[in-house]
């Protein structure tokens, strides 16, 4: 069962990472557009049409997977499939990508998780936003726009996957640090600080 879940886990992940991307287009209007900056920009994306779909609708699975699809085919349309290479930069992002698995399988939920996330997230994905909530649950009180990222990753009443944003964030930021380190001439980790 543990390798059902560690497979699921990564296709999920590595779908997430590609159609956050490619919805990181929108914001970034370059011709050299890089993939780690476009992620990031992926989440301020998300997390403002997160934010105004919730004042309509309710954020469920139906709503996320069709900005998914979306995201995976803007992040698809200027991939050149005649020209695919095998990169060592592109095995060693993998392989990194994978090193860090196991810390999200083994640290999924924190121990404020069913106080204040799950709450919120279970809110979030089955009513449209309300107004006032804050005075029935003191854990309402304080808002962040990380909170409404959270919701789109529950999937089918399942709450295993909620918490994947923020390990996205860390291990793409790991990533871009290492290819920023890697990039440069001098290997002089000061040029990185």
């Amino acid at each position: 069962m543990i390798i059902v879940e560690l497979v699921l886990f990564t296709l999920i992940s590595l779908f997430s990472i590609i159609s956050i991307s490619g919805l990181g287009k929108f914001f970034i209007n370059r011709v050299d557009r890089n993939f780690f900056e476009n992620f990031f920009c992926g989440f301020i994306i998300i997390s403002f049409l997160l934010s105004f779909l919730h004042f309509f609708i309710k954020v469920n699975f139906y709503i996320s997977l069709p900005i998914f699809l979306l995201g995976f085919i803007l992040a698809l349309k200027d991939f050149k499939f005649s020209t695919v290479t095998i990169n060592k930069k592109y095995i060693a992002y993998l392989l990194i990508f994978l090193i860090l698995i196991p810390m999200y399988i083994s640290q999924k939920y924190h121990e404020d998780f069913g106080y204040y996330h799950l709450p919120y997230v279970l809110n979030f994905v089955n009513e449209k936003i309300i107004f006032g909530l804050a005075n029935a649950n003191s854990a309402f009180a304080h808002n962040s726009i990380w909170l409404n990222i959270l919701p789109i990753f529950y999937i089918n009443e399942n709450y295993d996957y909620v918490l994947i944003p923020t390990f996205l964030i860390y291990s793409v930021f790991i990533i871009y640090s290492f290819s920023l380190i890697n990039k440069e001439k001098k290997k002089q980790l000061v040029i990185f600080f």
